[in-house]
């Protein structure tokens, strides 16, 4: 096997572990079916669907970027895998501008503060950017005049398997791929202003996988620096994160857990808690021995968790989500849009308080 290849072989065999044919029934009729696949000879490098903004060109109150990575195949080398990322930048409310990496990341070097949305299981281009927009609207209503960069991290997520729990263990495996990718990009931005991370579900497991791996951290047996990852300067970013309904478990960022150094090139964290979503009830049987999901109980805080008890706030949605794991219900959960503009600006920054 070649060296920094992402074959999810590497980490597969620990995804292979069977629920209880209860659970899996339970799990198969629970979780949402999302966006749809991508259209008969269509291809993720083709322009991105337009999503409408309200106003024209001078209606956009700052860069709207997507990354897409949906032709990093499960076998692509890492140093092969970011040839095939694409980088599109919208021009106007109708228009998608392809550009090259390195415009991209000349433009993430700008001292503008930045939100990168990852989207969850099961959510094509035209899902993921809708779903971005939620976070794009409700930060332009708070922030005022402030600008901002929003960035759409779009990954492939599209049902591969008729079987659910079989589908949900390759996306699992996938989320560490992107993990790689996601901390590629962010070691390489040379940003000065905060960077703001925002997952959904499986898009949460990505990012702490990022965050873990720039902590100096390995998943799958591997490290950052086993791949050529270009600057140095994007691990000294003020990088801050937002878990909504987290497909991850409890006990991953504790000492001795799976994405332990998640915390440590991290600001501060939000996780939204709902004890009441459906599918994250059954996460417990997506991998074996594995702990309840975060986005269901929230971070287990033990004795010498501190960097957790400064660095992680709970907010508890229930209320406001109920018994669902359905993602625009998540992201205009007034809870969550109130202390989102405050993760990105800062307190005291925004137009209208939390």
């Amino acid at each position: 096997m070649r060296k920094g290849r992402l074959d999810y072989r590497m980490g597969i065999g620990y995804y292979v572990q069977m629920m209880a044919r209860m659970a899996a029934a339970v799990l198969l009729a629970e979780w949402p079916a999302g966006g749809a696949c991508w259209a008969e000879g269509s291809s993720p490098s083709t322009q991105p669907p337009v999503q409408q903004t309200g106003g024209g060109e001078g209606g956009l109150k700052g860069e709207v970027w997507l990354v897409s990575t949906r032709e990093a195949t499960w076998e692509t080398a890492l140093e092969e895998a970011v040839q095939t990322i694409h980088y599109w930048r919208l021009q106007s409310p109708e228009k998608w501008e392809a550009v090259e990496g390195d415009v991209f990341f000349s433009r993430m070097a700008s001292a503008t503060p930045t939100v990168i949305y990852i989207h969850g299981n099961r959510a094509d281009s035209a899902a993921a950017i809708e779903q971005a927009w939620v976070i794009y609207q409700g930060v332009c209503d708070a922030g005022g005049d402030r600008r901002f960069r929003l960035v759409i991290w779009s990954w492939p997520a599209e049902r591969i398997s008729a079987r659910a729990l079989t589908d949900l263990r390759f996306k699992a495996a996938r989320s560490d791929v992107e993990a790689y990718l996601l901390a590629w990009h962010l070691k390489r931005a040379d940003s000065s202003a905060p960077i703001l991370l925002v997952g959904y579900s499986f898009g949460a497991r990505v990012i702490t996988g990022a965050l873990h791996l720039l902590g100096g951290g390995r998943i799958m047996g591997r490290s950052l620096n086993d791949a050529d990852s270009g600057s140095d300067s994007g691990s000294k970013g003020r990088f801050r994160a937002v878990l909504v309904a987290s497909a991850i478990g409890n006990d991953w960022l504790l000492p001795g857990g799976r994405h332990d150094r998640a915390l440590f090139p991290l600001e501060k964290m939000l996780v939204t808690v709902n004890c009441a979503d459906p599918a994250l009830r059954w996460y417990r049987g997506l991998e074996r021995c594995d702990s309840p999901a975060l986005g269901r109980t929230g971070p287990v805080l033990v004795n010498g968790s501190d960097s957790l008890r400064d660095k992680v706030e709970s907010i508890f949605v229930v209320d406001s989500v109920g018994k669902q794991h359905d993602c625009r219900a998540y992201l205009l959960a007034p809870e969550l849009q109130a202390r989102l503009p405050v993760y990105l600006f800062g307190p005291g920054k925004t137009a209208k308080g939390p």
